[in-house]
């Protein structure tokens, strides 16, 4: 039998309308599933939430742009520390760096989103 009420799927009915207001990220949940288990290389937990928080500031189809003393601060960790997740994050060639003169750097995830999807496409397959 099927009930008749409504679903609430807005943020503020999943969290709290006082915590929605202060704005949510978007994450798709095969990344929240399998940021461990892509190839050639794997994120861990730190890395993932590097990533969260990069997407933190992505809008639209355009790069992110925060600076590394701004996403520390978010963390809780220093902005060495936020430079070199991005580092790593980039050795897995999971993240381009974009240097931008006299601004902050922009950060392409297109190469994360494609290994997510490669990652998905091959587990549709097996």
């Amino acid at each position: 039998m099927k009930s008749d009420k409504k679903i609430d799927y807005k943020v503020s009915a999943k969290w709290s309308p006082l915590l929605a207001d202060g704005g949510h990220v978007p994450i798709v949940t095969d990344f929240l599933k399998h940021y461990h288990e892509l190839e050639p290389e794997s994120l861990n937990y730190r890395e993932a939430m590097f990533v969260i928080h990069l997407m933190g500031f992505k809008w639209t189809e355009e790069n992110p742009h925060p600076g590394y003393k701004k996403l520390a601060k978010q963390m809780g960790v220093s902005d060495k520390t936020t430079r070199r997740l991005a580092r790593k994050i980039c050795k897995k060639g999971l993240l381009k760096i974009i240097l931008r003169e006299a601004n902050t750097n922009e950060f392409d995830l297109k190469p994360l989103f494609e290994a997510l999807e490669n990652h998905k496409t091959k587990s549709a397959k097996s």
